[in-house]
């Protein structure tokens, strides 16, 4: 695989991310509910990924000695145990079920609290272990920017200036909405303005200067 090849799949790869990442947090936060979480510690916490399984699963988050549990049980080759920096916090459903959780501090938004403090959470009715945060200006930021960044990539890869494309994208636009345009005018001058209503001045006819003048005083 050559260089440009790499660099490729590279921005497709980021272009791909930044939009699944925010595709997938307004969907969760247009559906999710939101909730009240106390903070209670941080904890190690482990991400596991399932492997060479014929369903392809998520990588979850999960106490270390949880995870550790499941390897032993399912085999070090069939799940990949990743450790992290985490938090434990609780939370109440709307049912008013009371769900305890540990997350990576980087889903959190890197939170520095102590022992009770609240803050809120959003989860997914129908999987309330998918609890995100709200996201920040920066976090929205950061996702939408991976959309250019990794088309750039791309182009760069394929061999194509930015700005070369960027100019191309205008030409292509303007020409697009030229013939549009003039079909919007051909149809404004097919169109005549409503007559102009009478003058009621002109409804009095003068008399011209041939006409006879009345005769006043004669019998």
């Amino acid at each position: 695989m050559n260089f440009r090849v790499k660099l490729l799949v590279l921005g497709a790869s980021i272009a791909y991310l930044g939009g699944y990442a925010l595709i997938s947090g307004a969907r969760h936060q247009l559906v999710g509910v939101r909730a009240t979480a106390t903070f209670l510690a941080y904890v190690d916490a482990c991400t596991i990924e399932f492997q060479h399984t014929e369903e392809r699963r998520p990588p979850k988050t999960m106490p270390c000695d949880e995870a550790e549990r499941l390897q032993r049980e399912l085999g070090s080759r069939k799940v990949e145990l990743t450790r992290v920096d985490g938090a434990r916090f609780r939370f109440a459903l709307a049912s008013g079920e009371v769900r305890e959780l540990v997350r990576t501090r980087t889903v959190l938004g890197n939170p520095n609290m102590g022992n009770g403090d609240k803050f809120t959470v959003v989860y997914d009715p129908a999987n309330p272990d998918d609890v995100r945060i709200i996201p920040s200006a920066i976090q929205i930021l950061l996702c939408f920017g991976g959309i250019p960044a990794g088309l750039i990539i791309m182009l760069m890869a394929l061999g194509i200036h930015p700005a070369l494309a960027l100019r191309w994208l205008g030409r292509t636009i303007g020409a697009a909405r030229t013939p549009s345009d003039s079909a919007s005018a051909t149809r404004n001058a097919d169109v005549l303005p409503p007559p102009l209503p009478p003058d009621p001045r002109a409804a009095t006819a003068r008399p011209g200067p041939n006409a006879p003048r009345a005769a006043f005083g004669k019998r």
